[in-house]
């Protein structure tokens, strides 16, 4: 049976009026394998997942998984989303597996309609 390295992890994202509220399920990722970055209405998250040592000795020793449901490798996502985002501000944290991610929205500037008058060509 043979490994399968590509995993998808769960993410959740909710929307307030001032921000938008992510959560990615990794567990068994170590906090410093994670990488989030931010560039204006783009958030990507990049982790990784390596066997164990005893795993890849196990391998040496010619030995075959039965079952092997363990996802490793790298993982990684780009989210969009429809407002930029306030980089600056965002937060994140990780416990228990489960990375939480808040992303303050940038105030869009509301502009009123202007006519421009059309004036006769010169010349």
């Amino acid at each position: 049976m043979q490994k399968v390295s590509t995993w998808r992890p769960a993410v959740e994202i909710r929307q307030t009026e001032d921000a938008y509220k992510v959560k990615v399920q990794i567990p068994g990722v170590k906090k410093d394998d994670i990488e989030l970055e931010i560039d204006n209405d783009f958030m990507t998250i990049t982790a990784e997942i390596e066997e164990e040592k005893e795993e890849k000795e196990e391998k040496e020793k010619n030995s075959k998984f039965h079952t092997c449901e363990f996802r490793y490798g790298k993982y990684k996502r780009t989210i969009s989303f429809d407002q930029p985002i306030k980089a600056e501000d965002a937060s994140a944290y990780y416990k228990n597996g489960v990375l939480s991610i808040t992303l303050p929205k940038q105030k869009l500037e509301k502009y009123k309609a202007k006519k421009i008058e059309i004036r006769d060509a010169k010349g």
